[in-house]
């Protein structure tokens, strides 16, 4: 399944561009791929693995307005599509 999530991963990052931002979650999860993941759920991540989620994206929210964000998106939840 792996080997799917590096695809998908893949194309979402190709999307990354001026008008889209798009954040990395895979880079830091694979990192710690067990500590992440339940025996018995291995797709979804359990509370580490959305506290490691969760730390990507405050780091981005964090940085100063100077810099250069490379993967990452922030909406809100207003936002209509």
């Amino acid at each position: 399944y792996d080997q799917v999530m590096a695809r998908y991963a893949d194309w979402v990052r190709s999307l990354d561009g001026e008008e889209i931002k798009v954040v990395d979650l895979r880079t830091p999860m694979i990192r710690h791929l067990k500590a992440c993941y339940g025996p018995k759920d291995p797709i979804h991540p359990n509370r580490m693995g959305h506290e490691i989620i969760a730390e990507a994206y405050l780091q981005f929210h964090n940085q100063h307005r100077s810099a250069w964000a490379w993967e990452v998106e922030l909406r809100p939840w207003v936002e209509t599509f």
